[in-house]
C-alpha cells in the first residue's frame, strides 16, 4: 500500500501559543511510537491527540511527520533552535534509537556550524549540560 493511498487521521496537537488538527495518514502515524499507541488504544474511533510542551509548536510535529514520509535528508532542521526542539520532540513521542540519533547528529551539526555555540561547549559555558557533553563524530 502505497504511503498516501492509506487513510489520513486527524490529530488535535495542542501547545502554548495555538491548538489545530492535522491530517497525517495512519502508515505514517504507526511509525512514532506515541501516536501508535494511541491509535491501539481508540481504536474504535476516539480522536489522537497531543499535547505539545510549552516551547515547541506545531511546525515541529510538521518537520518530524516530514522526516518520517520523506526522509531526513529531505526535512533538516533550518538553525540549532529548530534541532533543539526536534530532539525534545522526538524523545517525548519515544521515537526509535535511530530517529532519536539523527535528530542529536543534526542539533551537532549545526551547532559545529555556529560559532558562538562551538566557543560555549568548547569552554562548557553556561549551555544545558547535555550540550556539552554530546558526543563528537
Amino acid at each position: 500500500m502505497a504511503m498516501f493511498d492509506a487513510p489520513s487521521l486527524p490529530i488535535q496537537v495542542a501547545c502554548s501559543d495555538t491548538s489545530t488538527t492535522l491530517h497525517v495518514p495512519q502508515i505514517v502515524l504507526r511509525n512514532i511510537p506515541f501516536f501508535e499507541s494511541q491509535l491501539e488504544r481508540w481504536n474504535s474511533g476516539g480522536q489522537l491527540r497531543v499535547e505539545l510542551p510549552s516551547g515547541l509548536g506545531v511546525a515541529d510535529l510538521e518537520l518530524l511527520l516530514q522526516q518520517v514520509v520523506f526522509g531526513l535528508e529531505q526535512a533538516k532542521p533550518k538553525d540549532a533552535e529548530s534541532a533543539l526542539r526536534l530532539c525534545q520532540l522526538t524523545s517525548m513521542l519515544n521515537c526509535d534509537a535511530s530517529m532519536v540519533s539523527a535528530s542529536v547528529s543534526q542539533l551537532r551539526n549545526h551547532l559545529r556550524r555556529t560559532p558562538r555555540w562551538r566557543v560555549a561547549l568548547r569552554r562548557r559555558m553556561r549551555c544545558p549540560k547535555s550540550w556539552a557533553t554530546l558526543p563528537s563524530g
